[in-house]
């Protein structure tokens, strides 16, 4: 991995063996305080025009045309989006245009099965140090599912807890000040004197729905 840095714009570059990674950081952009200075969300209260122009900085310093740069907003779910041509519209350059939902989260031995599938030869371990150090750079953070498998996310992600159907397998995110995780945490802090870490905090049963269709599998 290197830092890289055209007009003003700073990002680390991941090769991840047939894959390429750019992290960016706070630097480049035009957005005042508080989110100063590269901001890229629309879904914030900052100046609508300052995001956009931050987007064009940032596809200008990567070689890319804005319309070329996919996203989605990020949902539990078990559903992937596949890209085979720009999305039309773009919701990365026009804003207001409508952003699909997506599934944000992968597992470290999915994502080695993505480099594989571009790379046959890549190594688990090089993947699995790679996240590591994204971890210990703040440019990622991990949580547990229900299974104990290990989910990364990409920061800045507000830190929330998880809620998973044992019988559908759906998953939802439930924000630090929900009151399910605000009780939960405050009982065990009162009950054992222990701090929770939310981030690994899954609480798992079953669903709404699989109840009301009588399956409590």
């Amino acid at each position: 991995m290197e830092w890289r840095e055209r007009d003003g714009v700073r990002w680390l570059l991941a090769d991840l063996g047939g894959a390429t990674a750019a992290f960016t950081t706070r630097l480049g952009g035009v957005s005042e305080a508080p989110f100063d200075r590269l901001n890229l969300g629309v879904l914030t209260d900052d100046e609508d025009a300052a995001v956009v122009v931050n987007r064009e900085r940032l596809a200008a310093a990567l070689g890319r045309a804005p319309a070329q740069v996919p996203i989605g907003r990020q949902v539990h779910g078990a559903e992937l989006a596949v890209h085979t041509a720009p999305q039309d519209p773009s919701p990365f350059a026009q804003r207001g245009s409508p952003i699909p939902e997506v599934d944000g989260h992968v597992t470290g031995a999915e994502l080695v099965d993505r480099c594989r599938a571009r790379d046959p030869d890549t190594i688990p371990s090089t993947v699995y140090r790679t996240l590591d150090v994204l971890e210990e750079l703040g440019v990622i953070r991990h949580s547990h599912a229900a299974d104990g498998r290990e989910e990364f996310h990409v920061l800045p992600a507000a830190e929330h807890a998880h809620l998973y159907c044992r019988v559908c397998s759906g998953s939802w995110e439930l924000p630090t000040d929900d009151p399910i995780v605000v009780t939960a945490v405050e009982a065990v802090r009162a009950g054992r004197g222990f701090e929770v870490d939310v981030p690994h905090l899954t609480l798992t049963g079953v669903c709404a729905t699989c109840q009301a269709a009588g399956d409590h599998a």
